[in-house]
């Protein structure tokens, strides 16, 4: 009976125990599958070394600046407006990767909260997605760009991340060139120097691969990642004429353009206020519907009142290429500086009267820009000039005035411009018919 009931106790006892362990090891994976969905950051840096795994996907949930600021390459785009909608669209996308990664532009409100509402999603379906580990990129698309790190800017979606195959031909060019270039004296207070290059004018792909030496690794990788030939023409000759404009005016001593270190600031943008737009661009979207979400009240009526639908298309492009033009100069961009926060107006130089663009077209006017939040703080700090480039684009400068100057009196922008092939000729067309002053107090010399 002794032996019997021990027996049966012994029995009672070890299913006791292996009803714990079971228990145990039911909890330990539900903790293990929670843990394993748990949202951390990671940095550019390790992103970089997830990115060699074939399991993992880049979510983008900014909104429309992706299709203005780029991307990281190979990227899925889920805008955070409507991403609780598309979260089902997103788990069929990336079946077959364990691994997520959000971003927005800073990584501090709309990629944590839809990695967040992903991470509840599955929390409450309880499906078997593959899905382990939800990451929040460090310091976003911004981030990651002014790192250096590379940037892709086709208009795909998703993003076909091209192979190296497809790449235009960048080697490096093996002979002797002259990097001397003509210097040029430092501008004087309120002088504005500007300098371009057509892209279509430079047909030497030496001179191309000549232009490629100039650029730091990271420049070089960034250029080589772009989508398409002519996005990687144009960024290589971008970032060429930055380096041998900048090395014309260190006149002390004469600077290779290739030993100049560029830095973004923590926005990823430059803090030069000048942008260019094509005047023929077409737009996707309906123009009223487009400006009603990014414009001001004001530009919205200015747009609205027109009733011709090319010269409304042209003044959404003017009124753009300024509102750019400005959030650079401050050192921010599209994503820093919401465009509805300021309005862009021109005030006569003649009469003093405030109005939006009626006086646009007119040299007399000057272009300034308020904010729509206090509209009685007028901020007056900011001097622009709107151009017409040979009937092609737009070009907008934003200059800070000169606060030594205590004069309310309007000033006029002094600028003088060249058309440039950097190491092969310089021409100077202020004043001629290549540049066409659109708006603005200018003066051209």
């Amino acid at each position: 009976m002794f032996t019997y009931f021990r027996g049966l106790y012994m029995n009672f006892s070890q299913r006791k125990k292996k009803s714990k362990n079971q228990e145990h090891q039911r909890r330990r994976t539900e903790e293990e599958e929670a843990m394993a969905r748990t949202i951390s950051y990671v940095t550019g840096s390790q992103l970089l070394s997830l990115k060699r795994r074939p399991n993992l996907a880049i979510v983008d949930v900014r909104d429309d600046e992706r299709s203005y600021d780029g991307h990281i390459t190979g990227s899925l785009h889920y805008a955070s407006g409507n991403f609780t909608d598309k979260i089902s669209n997103l788990i069929q996308e990336v079946k077959g990767k364990d691994t997520l990664v959000f971003h927005c532009a800073l990584s501090q409100v709309r990629g944590p909260t839809c990695a967040r509402r992903l991470a509840n999603y599955l929390d409450e379906v309880k499906e078997d997605t593959g899905i382990k580990n939800i990451f929040v990129l460090e310091r976003g698309f911004n981030g990651w760009e002014s790192s250096g790190r590379p940037v892709c800017r086709c208009t795909d979606v998703p993003c076909k991340n091209q192979s190296a195959d497809k790449r235009m031909n960048l080697h490096c060019f093996g002979g002797n060139f002259s990097t001397a270039l003509v210097p040029i004296k430092l501008p004087s207070k309120m002088e504005t120097h500007f300098w371009y290059v057509l892209p279509d004018e430079v047909k030497s792909a030496s001179l191309l691969n000549q232009y490629l030496q100039l650029l730091s690794p990271c420049e070089k990788e960034n250029v080589c990642r772009m989508c398409g030939d002519q996005l990687k023409k144009s960024a290589l000759l971008a970032r060429a004429l930055v380096r041998t404009t900048i090395a014309r005016y260190q006149t002390n001593c004469q600077v290779n353009p290739r030993s100049l270190k560029l830095r973004k600031n923590i926005y990823g943008k430059p803090e030069i206020g000048i942008d260019v737009e094509e005047k023929h661009r077409r737009i996707k979207n309906d123009i009223l519907a487009f400006a009603r979400r990014y414009f001001s009240p004001k530009e919205v009526k200015l747009l609205t009142d027109i009733t011709d639908p090319e010269i409304q298309r042209q003044e959404f492009i003017k009124l753009w290429t300024l509102k750019e033009a400005y959030v650079k100069a401050l050192g921010k961009g599209f994503s820093a500086a919401p465009f509805k926060t300021f309005t862009i107006h021109s005030s006569l130089a003649t009469t003093g009267t405030s109005h939006l663009f009626d006086a646009l077209s007119s040299e007399a006017s000057e272009i300034v820009v308020d904010s729509s939040d206090d509209p009685e703080n007028l901020t007056s700090n900011w001097q622009f000039a709107l151009l017409d480039m040979a009937g092609s684009h737009y070009a907008a400068i934003c200059v800070e005035k000169d606060k030594s100057n205590r004069v309310e009196a309007r000033v006029l922008m002094k600028l003088t411009m060249w058309k440039t092939i950097p190491f092969v000729e310089d021409e100077r067309v202020s004043g001629t018919n290549a540049v066409v002053a659109v708006g603005g107090l200018i003066e051209q010399l």
